[in-house]
């Protein structure tokens, strides 16, 4: 497995939301105010704060 780990500086959801798309997202909230919005079928997962920021974006592959 290989994971790719992206810390964007200053990237909103909203911004980002718009250049993917969100088709086939699932959006998991933490009790925090967190929120992970997981790509299906891309292997991407987008972690995001609680005023919209991106956290990170994570890519992750099962194949080398």
């Amino acid at each position: 497995m290989v994971a790719i780990y992206g810390y964007p500086w200053n990237l909103t959801w909203d911004a980002y939301r718009q250049q993917l798309g969100d088709h086939n997202v699932k959006m998991i909230k933490n009790k925090d105010g967190t929120r992970f919005y997981i790509y299906k079928g891309r292997r991407l997962t987008v972690h995001v704060d609680n005023r919209g920021n991106i956290i990170s974006v994570d890519l992750v592959s099962a194949s080398f």
